[in-house]
């Protein structure tokens, strides 16, 4: 699901933040992290938390914390590197991984409250609607130059 992660992603981070100058590439590369951890660890056949290591709350915790370890104060790769992290958390919510306990909370021992899974409709309908808010802010060559070049909207 790459349109409705990274779209609304951005969504709530403008919506929340109002930070109009953050380099919102590395908000995308971030929402898009935790699936392809996942893709990683199921490549190389690793079996942890349910073959989802890139959707458990350790993996989120653990990434900020190594930010604001290595980081310096008040830089510009602190600024970026939490992007980052603000994009798994996204990503994160965006899933609704809270009705996936099991995996949330690995490896402590939650109960899945989730009933049913998403069908194919209702994952069609959020790849448009993510793909319709990112074409409403990125619709001319131009604006997708601007996008890819300095990571503003």
């Amino acid at each position: 699901m790459l349109f409705w992660h990274v779209g609304f992603s951005i969504f709530i981070f403008r919506y929340v933040y109002k930070d109009y100058e953050a380099d919102l590439r590395y908000l995308a590369g971030g929402a898009l992290l935790p699936d392809f951890v996942d893709f990683l660890f199921n490549l190389f056949g690793l079996r942890i938390a349910f073959n989802q290591p890139g959707h458990t709350l350790i993996f989120a915790i653990s990434a900020m914390t190594l930010v604001m370890i290595i980081t310096g104060r008040k830089t510009e790769y602190r600024k970026n590197f939490l992007l980052i992290t603000i994009g798994i958390f996204l990503h994160l919510f965006l899933d609704f991984m809270w009705l996936n306990q099991h995996i949330l909370f690995f490896p402590l021992p939650f109960d899945s409250i989730e009933t049913s899974s998403r069908g194919f409709l209702i994952l069609l309908v959020q790849e448009i609607a993510g793909f319709s808010y990112l074409y409403s802010k990125i619709n001319t060559l131009e604006q997708a130059d601007d996008f890819f070049r300095d990571g503003r909207i």
